[in-house]
């Protein structure tokens, strides 16, 4: 009599167990799901302000590139192609800088 007390109580405990086991998983699954929709989030604006990064800094070059040839650039903003052209010619045979 006392082996079948023993196993239904292992039994009743085995069946208790899993009933409180699986709330708990559910639990764990929702902040889970909760947990990976703010990070689905924060890589979503991260990737925006990225992208806003990436624009200021070739922004960024470009006035590099017009400090460092404003003769150049003086010339590209005038659209004078002749102009450009001497001065491309000149660069290449070394006369100017």
């Amino acid at each position: 009599m006392t082996t079948v007390v023993i196993a239904l109580f292992a039994l009743v405990m085995a069946v208790w167990q899993e009933i409180n086991r699986f709330p708990a998983a559910g639990k764990h699954i929702l902040e889970l799901r909760h947990q990976t929709q703010d990070l689905l989030h924060e890589n979503e604006k991260m990737t925006k302000e990225l992208a806003v990064v990436k624009q200021q800094l070739t922004e960024l070059a470009h006035q590099v590139e017009r400090i460092n040839d404003p003769e150049y650039f003086v010339l590209k903003d005038a659209g004078d192609d002749a102009g450009l052209s001497r001065l491309e010619r000149a660069r290449r045979l070394g006369n100017v800088n």
